[in-house]
């Protein structure tokens, strides 16, 4: 069970209830200077956050110094958990942040992850698949172990991890 509450508009001060069983679909993080609820089963990000805190952060903020600093917009598509959206509003990386996640789990999931960090001010989310057309159905192809590798199907060719065995649905 996880519960979160908010006792106080101070994010220093927030209460976290969680237990975790044999059978919970999430973890809870807090290694690093955010909190971040995460997903058993995942083997990469989750297990990235569950161990350092952050997932491949840092090479976002040196991508960020050599265009010049912080935006006052990121986009973030593909915005998975939370992992660069979090740390970037959080950070002063960008004073506001829109994230498009495709996967309902995943969106879920970074939406929790945004008010326990209470940048739900900050941060808009979206529970949608960017494409490079308008109206345009996208077929996407679920990683069955890594929730951040879910991706758009271009071919029904075997793939070199075997996608071709993937579960899909239509965004």
């Amino acid at each position: 069970m996880l519960r979160l509450t908010r006792t106080t508009n101070l994010p220093d001060l927030r209460e976290i209830e969680y237990e975790e069983g044999n059978d919970s679909l999430f973890a809870l993080s807090n290694v690093g200077p955010e909190v971040f609820v995460s997903l058993h089963g995942d083997n990469y990000i989750s297990r990235s956050l569950a161990r350092n805190g952050s997932f491949e952060f840092e090479t976002f903020e040196r991508t960020l110094a050599h265009l010049g600093g912080p935006r006052d917009l990121l986009v973030d598509v593909g915005a998975n958990l939370g992992t660069v959206t979090i740390p970037a509003a959080a950070r002063g990386h960008a004073k506001q942040v829109l994230a498009v996640e495709a996967d309902r789990l995943n969106y879920r999931t970074l939406m929790a992850n945004l008010y326990l960090n209470d940048l739900q001010d900050r941060v808009v989310a979206i529970n949608t698949a960017a494409g490079a057309t308008s109206g345009e159905l996208l077929e996407f192809q679920l990683s069955p172990e890594n929730k951040g590798d879910h991706r758009v199907k271009h071919s029904s060719e075997p793939g070199a991890f075997g996608e071709e065995a993937w579960s899909t649905y239509r965004v």
